[in-house]
């Protein structure tokens, strides 16, 4: 099964969140990301993840 992968400017825009909002959450964890060759890249189901659940802090999603 095929699945697509968006760029991080399409995540942006998709989920209306500024550049270093989207750094932010890659960093602290609250948006998986995948590399490919030097590049991050967010799979279509993160993208749906995210839409259904939101972005939850970092330290919640350990925890709960």
């Amino acid at each position: 099964m095929h699945q697509d992968f968006y760029t991080p400017t399409e995540i942006q825009n998709k989920l209306r969140i500024s550049r270093p909002t989207f750094y932010r959450y890659v960093k602290d964890g609250r948006l998986p990301v995948v590399r490919v060759g030097g590049a991050l890249r967010v799979s279509e189901s993160t993208l749906q993840d995210v839409r259904r659940n939101g972005i939850m802090r970092a330290k919640q999603a350990v925890s709960g």
